[in-house]
């Protein structure tokens, strides 16, 4: 089963903080959060995707029941991957009582005796569809989702040192979304545990490539 949890941990800093030193930055760091918290992460917050253009789809799945998309928006240069995914079905009571009545319309495709194939309309609070924007996209991340011809290759020792490790360090990401998450930036509200030990802390939180509803679908399929 896949990792649904990812932890964030500082690097360690390369000068000598003293405890004492450690309290005063501390609360510095605390008071410029106070008056920013978000300011850097909520302006960039997307409400429709007025003015996308979709430039071509990088990959499909029928057996997930996703499409990866390649766009900009408006007219700016900068590249967007949309990643759009259909949602496990929920079986609470308020679900399935919004799903299974008048507002969920039907559309008849084919009826044989006592079978009928329909498509639904369900209403929108249960018809959501988790979408995943990376913008601006690096070719990196434009890469990473593009359907790509697999290969099982074997190496030893010294070609993963001289050819493998090499090339992964290249193809390293930002990881700017790890200091959102150390200076509550960002996904505060999701954190599960917070260990504050200036040399091994670390933070709990869900990955957010889980939807946070159903555990179930964890078992189908690996998160993209």
């Amino acid at each position: 089963m896949p990792n649904i949890f990812k932890m964030a941990a500082p690097m360690k800093n390369k000068r000598d903080n003293s405890k004492e030193n450690d309290g005063t930055s501390q609360a510095a760091k605390k008071l410029k959060l106070a008056t920013d918290l978000h300011s850097d992460v909520d302006e960039n917050v997307l409400h429709d995707f007025d003015g996308f253009k979709v430039d071509k789809i990088l990959s499909e799945s029928a057996e997930s029941k996703s499409l990866f998309l390649l766009g900009s928006f408006s007219e700016s240069a900068k590249k967007a991957v949309v990643l759009l995914e259909k949602k496990p079905f929920l079986s609470d009571d308020l679900t399935l009582k919004s799903l299974m009545s008048k507002e969920t319309k039907l559309k008849l495709g084919l009826k044989n005796d006592i079978y009928g194939a329909y498509e639904s309309f369900p209403p929108v609070e249960v018809n959501g569809v988790k979408t995943t924007v990376i913008y601006p996209a690096t070719d990196k991340h434009i890469n990473k989702y593009k359907s790509q011809v697999l290969h099982l290759v074997t190496e030893s020792y010294k070609d993963y040192q001289n050819i493998t490790l090499p090339y992964l360090n290249e193809q390293d990401f930002s990881i700017q979304w790890v200091y959102n998450i150390l200076e509550k930036k960002a996904e505060s509200e999701h954190i599960i545990y917070e260990d504050p030990d200036p040399e091994v802390g670390f933070v709990l939180l869900p990955d957010m490539k889980w939807d946070g509803q159903k555990i179930d679908a964890l078992l189908d399929r690996n998160l993209p």
